[in-house]
């Protein structure tokens, strides 16, 4: 029989039994993790296969479970702002997932952790290379034999080519992007032989990088069979294709600065009233026809192929059609209507119709705070040390100076109290607009839409009060990037760790079904959204007499417009009102107003495209709760229509 023990001895040596046992199970646990998630073959690299690295570059992680069935997330944390990637890993699978946010210029690498029910691990990724700050001169191309574009990193040479501006980066057609963000920070993007494997997803998303400025070339030549793909009807500058032999071409001789008198089998078509052109004997050697900011440029020939590649005249080529400040222009632009976010500096100054984070302040009454808590301002921090110098004065030396004069010192204990009541009431009453303001939203950004599509880009910012604590769904479909603002308008900049958390979830989509915010909370998120779109317009282009034309415009919109204007041949006219079904023609001068041109002016210089701009307002953009402040709230719309008359060359 043994004799039970007792006492402080008897005590400690039970604590310690119990701690070990716990060591054991944790350490038991933790080697069951680390063991488990062995059973991952995990990699991650660069969709495009490049020496360098640039903001938002897509990056894949290729996943294959060998053990049991597993199911958990991919994190990204990139400047403390985390993404959460869902990913399902039954037994013997391989799985790739494509996450977005491949750096910052400004900081640290992002993080990446595969965290899963059998185990959490970090991902191990360098970035390649240098790095090339969002605006730089990245080609991108479509092929399977990378290496074709390694022109582009010689040197200057002494025939007036240009200087190496530019970076290649390769992806193949199945693992091409199908998302817009896939192709963010690209200056241009060219589709090779193979183009035609891409999914109509990959398509689709290269369009939307067209609209929101990108410049998309395809090659032709030989082997062209993909400019055939009805896919890519629509967005060609050439029609009627059919393959032809040149004898020499003084198109290729101007590019070079020497003569070209090889024989070159070119895509000849004819081209379409709407693109411009360089010909050559009726071929339209180099087009091109606008699409949204951007534009799709058609090579009749194959830089890729024999005899071009000893061709001299290479660099310049992509130099002269893939433009850097172009691309930097309209970056800029749509950054302009994101307020200061993540996705980078804006080189070019604003262009929306505010220049600040913040919309101007609404007109109306003076009680517009109580249904406005963005326009609420707290006292300052002078005013602040005042009134709390103020506290201590009254409530110290001349309350008890008062009392004691009246002899009645024992009163402190309640008029102490007292004055403390009525000093923090001064304070809530510096902000009791913020206190009585109800969940509240301001929406600010603009469509895009490219004339016989049915789909539209929403590009802008939201900024969000919350006046309760808690976790709240946003209600936003169809957004493809999301950046978050560390501005506060009562707090200035904060750290991560001040502000919300948003908790964005990348379904294919973002989804941001879980921010949690504190009482009295302000955030403030820019986005890329997209949505399924039936507005169309009529824009009709003629010319009416030397420099003079009209443009009809005829509204099918289904919905009133609101202060329009059509932005065409480097002016912008503003025109009536019109309801849905009504048209007006609006007469135009065909000269530019060079003195005045601000960016969608200058496109429409250098592009024969006509833009309707106009004010719309659609419930479905951006957050899905909360009142809307709608002298805080404005939405325009741009509609880009290809016209037949303007420039017919280059």
């Amino acid at each position: 029989m043994h004799e039970r023990k007792s006492g402080p001895v008897a005590s400690a040596l039970v604590a310690m039994n119990r701690i070990g046992i716990a060591v054991l199970l944790i350490s038991g646990f933790a080697a069951s993790a680390s063991a488990n998630i062995r059973d991952f073959d995990i990699s991650i690299a660069p969709v495009f296969q490049s020496s360098g690295s640039w903001p938002n570059q897509p990056i894949a992680i290729d996943i294959e479970n060998k053990g049991p069935n597993a199911r958990g997330e991919v994190i990204v944390s990139d400047e403390g702002d985390t993404t959460r990637y869902p990913v399902e890993l039954p037994t013997g699978t391989k799985k790739r997932l494509v996450v977005y946010g491949g750096g910052s210029p400004y900081g640290m690498p992002p993080q990446y952790i595969l965290d899963t029910d059998q185990g959490r691990t970090e991902l191990v990724y360098t970035e390649r290379g240098s790095y090339m700050y969002e605006g730089g001169g990245i080609i991108a191309m479509v092929t399977d034999t990378p290496g074709d574009l390694g022109f582009l990193r010689q040197s200057n040479d002494n025939k007036g080519n240009q200087p190496t501006l530019y970076w290649d980066a390769y992806v193949t057609p199945e693992s091409a992007p199908e998302r817009p963000v896939g192709y963010q920070g690209l200056a241009g993007l060219v589709l090779g032989p193979g183009a035609d494997r891409l999914t109509d997803r990959s398509i689709r998303a290269i369009k939307f990088y067209a609209l929101t400025g990108g410049t998309v070339i395809i090659v032709g030549g030989a082997s062209a069979s993909y400019l055939s793909d009805p896919r890519w009807q629509g967005v060609l500058p050439v029609a009627n294709l059919q393959t032809k032999v040149l004898h020499g071409s003084k198109v290729m001789s101007d590019i070079a600065g020497e003569p070209f008198s090889e024989d070159l089998t070119v895509s000849a078509g004819r081209l379409l009233p709407d693109a411009k052109g360089t010909l050559d004997n009726g071929v339209p050697m180099v087009s091109e026809r606008a699409y949204g900011l951007g534009k799709f440029i058609s090579f009749a020939f194959n830089p890729f192929e024999d005899p071009l590649i000893r061709w001299s005249g290479r660099k310049r080529l992509f130099a002269t059609n893939v433009r850097t400040l172009a691309a930097n222009g309209s970056t800029g632009f749509l950054n302009s209507y994101m307020g200061s976010t993540s996705y980078g500096y804006d080189p070019y100054g604003s262009s929306s119709p505010y220049s600040s984070t913040s919309p101007p302040r609404p007109y109306g009454s003076p009680n517009m705070e109580r249904s406005d808590p963005f326009s609420v301002t707290l006292p300052p921090t002078s005013k602040v040390f005042w009134i709390l110098a103020a506290f201590f004065i009254t409530v110290v030396p001349v309350n008890f100076l008062i009392l004691r004069k009246l002899g009645k010192g024992e009163w402190a204990w309640i008029t102490a109290p007292v004055i403390s009541l009525a000093f923090a009431g001064i304070f809530l009453n510096q902000a009791s607009d913020l206190y009585s303001a109800s969940l509240s939203k301001a929406t600010n950004g603009v469509f895009l839409i490219q004339q016989g599509t049915n789909e539209a880009m929403f590009v802008g910012q939201s900024q969000i009060f919350f006046p309760n604590g808690g976790s709240y769904d946003l209600k936003m479909q169809g957004v493809d990037q999301v950046g978050l603002n560390y501005y506060d308008p009562y707090r200035g900049y904060e750290e991560p760790n001040n502000r919300t958390q948003v908790n964005p979830v990348d379904v294919g989509e973002v989804r941001i079904s879980n921010l949690r915010a504190s009482n009295l909370s302000f955030e403030q998120i820019a986005y890329r959204q997209l949505f399924p779109s039936k507005i169309q317009f009529q824009i009709e282009a003629k010319q009416t007499g030397p420099g003079t034309g009209s443009i009809r415009i005829k509204n099918l919109a289904g919905f009133q417009l609101e202060n329009p204007s059509i932005v065409v041949f480097g002016r912008s006219y503003p025109f009536r009102s019109l309801d849905s079904g009504e048209s007006v023609s609006v007469p135009v001068v065909l000269s530019p107003d060079k003195d005045n041109l601000q960016y969608l002016e200058s496109l429409s210089l250098s592009e024969k495209i006509a833009i309707l701009q106009t004010g719309y307002t659609n419930a479905a953009a951006g957050p899905q709760i909360g009142a809307t402040v709608t002298g805080r709230s404005t939405t325009q719309l741009l509609y880009f229509a290809p016209i037949s008359i303007g420039r017919g060359g280059k």
